[in-house]
Formats: C-alpha cells, sequence, structure tokens
C-alpha cells in the first residue's frame, strides 16, 4: 500500500493561519466524528482539571513548534496523562496559547476506529485516512495508550502508517503511555521514537495531590464540605495502603467513595454534609480490609513508648527490649533519607520463640492488630518470592517476621532479605512488586549452639552479650550493623524469680483455664527447681511454654484431680508429671 498516494499535497507545508482557517468548520469530518471525541468542545471540557502552568507550557510548546511537534506523555498509570491533554483543550479552548488558537484536540478511541475492520490493508488505510482528516483541518490527535499503535512490531503496523505524516507540520499528536510499555512497544523502533518528543509525567507528591483534591471537591461535590485535615488524611491513607494504583487517581477515587458512603448514610441529597476524618477511617477500613486500630495508629508514639510496654511483658530481657526499641527507632530515622521499611530490627539469638514473640509484641505495640496484620513467615519454603510479596501486597501497613534465617540458609534467600532491608521493594514471580515502605520488618537470626556456656553467644561482663561470630555473617549479609543488632540472650539470672511469678504461673493459669481446668494447680518443691533452672537457660523463654504444655498435657491425661479442685505437679525422670503420692513438701505457686 502506497501510504504517501493517499495524502494530497502531503508534502506541502502550510501555516499557522491555513491552520486557523481550516477549523472554523466545528463539525468533525467522519472518521474523527466516528471514533473520537473532541476535547475542545464546550461540553467536553473538564473545569474540574487544573494542572501546573510550567507543564502545560511544556506541551503546548512542542504542538507549536516547527518539526518535532509531536507529544508522548509518559509516565505510571492513574498520573494524570489523560487529565493533562483535558486541561490542555480547556487552556486552547479560551485562547490561553496565541499559537494553537482555533485547534482542535480530539480523542481517538482505537477500538472504534478498527470495528469491524478485519484485515492488515484496510486497517492501514483507515488509519491512514483519519490522519489525513486531522491533517487537513488541523484537528490535533490524542491517542492513549499509544503502545497500542506499535504493540504487535509488525511492518504494517499502525506505528509504521504513522510515520510518513509524523514528520510533517501540519500534523499533531499527542500519545501516552506507561514507562514499561513505552520501553517495551515504542522505544524498540528508534524511528518512530524521533517523531516524539517526550515529556515525563511524574505522580505528584503529597502536597499537589492535596491541591487536585481541593480543587476537584469543589468543582465536583460543591454541596459538601470537607476540611484540609481530612483531605489530607485521605491521601496519606491512600499512600499508605493504595499500592497498586497512583497519585492522584487513588486518591480521588478514594475521596468518591467516601462521598458516596457519606451521602448513603445520611440518606440524602448529600446537602449540608461535611466529611470527617473518622468517615474517612471507617471507610478506609472497610474498603481495604485494614483494621482501624492499624490506620489511625500514631507510629511515632508508639516508639516513644514502645521501650517500657516491650519491658514489662518481658522482664529479665530489659536490655534486649532496649535494643529492639532503639533499632526501630533508628530504622525509623534512616527512612528519611533511603528506601526501605518503615521500622525494622536484626535479632538474633538461640531462642526462636522469644525473639518472635518479642517483634510480635512490638508491632502490636506500633498499630498491627487484628486478622492480617501480622505475619509470620518462614524463609526456609520452597518458594519463598510470593509468599513475602503477597503478606505486604494484602495489608501494606503490615509487620513481617522473617523467622528461621541461620547459616544454612540458601544465599539467594538473604539477597531478597537484603533488598526488602535496603531498597524496601521486592517483585515476586509475576513481576508484580511490593513496597514494604510502610511496613515493619523484623529478621530473626537463629545461631548456631557452640559447647559449654557460649550457646550461640560470647558472655561478657555480667548478663551482657555480644554475637557470636557464627552469627555474625548473617547480620553482615543483610545490610545491618552488628553493633546495632539485637542479641537475644539469657534472661538476667536476678530476675529468675520475677519470670517465674510473672511469667511462668499466669501462663499456665490461662493454659489450665484455656482447656477448660478450672482447678488450682500447685508445684512440687523439685518442680519449681526445674521450672526456675528452665529459666536461667538460653532457652528460657522456649522452655517456659513447653514446660507449660507438658504439665497440662499430663493433667489432660489424667483427671483424678479435676474433682478435688487442686492438682499437684512433681517432677520425675525428667518429666513434669502428676505427684499423686504428695511424698514431697508442697509449695503454694503464689509462694
Amino acid at each position: 500500500m502506497n501510504i504517501g498516494n493517499s495524502v494530497n499535497n502531503g508534502g506541502n507545508r502550510c501555516n499557522g493561519n491555513d491552520r486557523l482557517n481550516n477549523t472554523e468548520r466545528r463539525e468533525l469530518p467522519p472518521l474523527c466524528r466516528l471514533c473520537g471525541k473532541e476535547l475542545t468542545a464546550e461540553e467536553n471540557i473538564n473545569r474540574e482539571i487544573r494542572f501546573d502552568e510550567s507543564k502545560l507550557a511544556q506541551v503546548a510548546t512542542i504542538l507549536s513548534s516547527y518539526g518535532h511537534n509531536n507529544v508522548a506523555l509518559v509516565g505510571g498509570a492513574g498520573t494524570g496523562k489523560t487529565a493533562l491533554v483535558s486541561a490542555l483543550a480547556a487552556a486552547i479552548s479560551v485562547g490561553k496559547y496565541k499559537t494553537l488558537t482555533g485547534r482542535r484536540i480530539v480523542e481517538v478511541d482505537i477500538d472504534k476506529l478498527l470495528n469491524n475492520v478485519y484485515s492488515t490493508a484496510e486497517k492501514g488505510t483507515r488509519m491512514a485516512n483519519l490522519l489525513v482528516e486531522a491533517e487537513r483541518e488541523g484537528i490535533i490527535l490524542f491517542i492513549d495508550e499509544g503502545h497500542r499503535l506499535y504493540g504487535a512490531g509488525e511492518a504494517n503496523s499502525l506505528g509504521n502508517i504513522m510515520k510518513p505524516f509524523l514528520t510533517r507540520d501540519r500534523l499533531q499528536v499527542i500519545i501516552a503511555t506507561t514507562i514499561d510499555e513505552y520501553n517495551l512497544f515504542i522505544a524498540q523502533d528508534p524511528a518512530f521514537r524521533r517523531r516524539f518528543e517526550t515529556v515525563i509525567h511524574k505522580e505528584p507528591n503529597a502536597e499537589e495531590t492535596l491541591e487536585i483534591l481541593s480543587h476537584v471537591m469543589v468543582k465536583r461535590y460543591p454541596e459538601i464540605t470537607a476540611g484540609k485535615n481530612t483531605l489530607k488524611t485521605l491521601v496519606d491513607l491512600g499512600r499508605r495502603y493504595v499500592l497498586d494504583r497512583n497519585n492522584p487517581d487513588k486518591s480521588l477515587a478514594l475521596m468518591d467513595t467516601v462521598v458516596a458512603w457519606a451521602k448513603n448514610r445520611r440518606d440524602s441529597n448529600g446537602s449540608g454534609i461535611m466529611l470527617t476524618e473518622e468517615l474517612v477511617y471507617d471507610v478506609v477500613s472497610n474498603r481495604l480490609g485494614v483494621p482501624r486500630d492499624s490506620l489511625v495508629a500514631d507510629v511515632a508514639a508508639g516508639l516513644d513508648c514502645i521501650q517500657e510496654y516491650l519491658s514489662s511483658r518481658f522482664p529479665g530481657w530489659e536490655t534486649s527490649c532496649e535494643k529492639v526499641a532503639e533499632s526501630l527507632n533508628r530504622a525509623r530515622t534512616r527512612k528519611l533519607r533511603r528506601n526501605g521499611p518503615l521500622a525494622s530490627a536484626i535479632l538474633c539469638g538461640t531462642d526462636m520463640r522469644l525473639m518472635t514473640d518479642i517483634s510480635k509484641a512490638a508491632a502490636k505495640k506500633l498499630g498491627c492488630a487484628g486478622e492480617g496484620a501480622i505475619f509470620e513467615v518462614d524463609v526456609n519454603k520452597a518458594d519463598p518470592v510470593d509468599q513475602y510479596t503477597a503478606c505486604v501486597r494484602h495489608n501494606p501497613n503490615a509487620a513481617l517476621i522473617f523467622t528461621g534465617i541461620s547459616g544454612r540458609t540458601d544465599p539467594a534467600v538473604i539477597s531478597r532479605l537484603w533488598e526488602i532491608l535496603s531498597n524496601g521493594k521486592l517483585k515476586n514471580n509475576a513481576n508484580q512488586t511490593a513496597d514494604y515502605s510502610n511496613a515493619y520488618v523484623f529478621f530473626l537470626c537463629e545461631d548456631e549452639p557452640h559447647s559449654g556456656w557460649q550457646i550461640g553467644f560470647i558472655q561478657e561482663r555480667g548478663s551482657e552479650c555480644r554475637i557470636s561470630d557464627s552469627a555474625a555473617y548473617l547480620i553482615e549479609a543483610l545490610g545491618g550493623d552488628r553493633n546495632n543488632t539485637v542479641a537475644a540472650g539469657p534472661p538476667d539470672a536476678a530476675s529468675i524469680p520475677e519470670l517465674y511469678e510473672k511469667v511462668f504461673i499466669p501462663l499456665l493459669e490461662k493454659s489450665a483455664k484455656r482447656c477448660g481446668y478450672e482447678s488450682r494447680i500447685v508445684l512440687s518443691e523439685t518442680a519449681k527447681s526445674e521450672v526456675k533452672k528452665i529459666i536461667g537457660t538460653q532457652t528460657a523463654w522456649t522452655g517456659m511454654h513447653d514446660a507449660v504444655e507438658e504439665i497440662i498435657l499430663s493433667i489432660m491425661a489424667d483427671k483424678s484431680g479435676w474433682e478435688t479442685g487442686r492438682v499437684v505437679i512433681g517432677y520425675e525422670r525428667e518429666k513434669f508429671r502428676i505427684d499423686e503420692q504428695y511424698l514431697q513438701p508442697i509449695v503454694e505457686n503464689r509462694e
């Protein structure tokens, strides 16, 4: 097909006056009318749109230039590329740009253009005729999802059909596409790419998004009032929890949902309604399935008092709790200067259960409450990537506790964990990106036991301990500072009685009630001594829980004490069991 012959006087250029005269006829030509919408028409002008003057001027200048006067708007989906063209159309309609006065912008629907057209030759002919119409009438064509012009890559693709026309001054085309699609399709043909001046359209920041929302709110919902703090909360929640879309699209969508919610609750047309922050929290929690406590949690306040909270929950590990609080605060401060999780900590020790429970307690204090807020991930799973990303994609504000990190962990897994810690992002097997910038991340490194007292740690200066050489490389591999990593060693010897009274006994009582046993449980001197011995070991926390489980199982197996109102637990042959003989002196558990 000879495209050049299908254009009358295609090689002749026209000046601006010719264009102006050609646009005096307001009715669109047949093909433009068939597949397009005139954005500069009064009925199609979007009065809600307001854009930065410099960005509009940049596009208008390119369109007004001689030669390279076609524009490729490249940016993320939902960042407002189409809205920018609509704003440009509104500006042209009021004569803001003198060189474009009288010009019309027509948004082309490719599907409508090629409707009922099946052969490649017919598609090429129809596209060529559309370009001839636009050239003759002085119409600026706007093609959204412009990568579709060249997506197939064949010789007779729509992009190749357009090439001869794009070199002429008589025709101007605006295409819009995402960065990935631009690189995948358009950039692969340098000749086609050179015919467009690229304009990068970035996602607006929080302040810019807030300005857009404030303007659109007044234009779209004049009967509804929304304070600046309410809209700011909406923008912030959208940034934190809606990660598969960009601003301003996601914030505008949330705003529309909140307004609809308010109208339905008011059961009216919306007159006199005021949007509040509480309403925004309710709507976002309902729509996204995020616990409301997580939405309203004050991270800074939680971090300020987290040390005291952890120390009360884990007496005997005050030093470790202090280090965890310091690490979380340090990570949050570092987050201001680089990418990465909102807060993170690396714990190292032999008692994996202790480190897991400390991490869970810290996460709850920081607002990660309810189902789907805390995820415990075993790094030794067969396919960890999708598991890692699924958690944070489900709840961007979740807490992720990575357990089982040891010297036997696959180096590829360590590399993925490092990527989370350093970059705050990780791609799954479907090439979807998970964003950890609003998540809390805990890395639990299980140290290898050593002989003697050095069970994973080197004891120094009483109860203090440092990370052993066997675990140091894990910390370095994760990009952490070994001096700032938490060494969760054994509890202080002086705290053993306190741990027995404030942790072990309440845990035993709660476990018994949970199993339906309401009678008192009494420990013999032998059993009590064994429990305190367990508390003094490197795996004290796990040991206490295991002892409770063993005691409850012995009671459940022998129900002789259920009717007596109390049961005595002894320790014999390295096992906790009911002492039916009562031969040893009995010590009450609150003694």
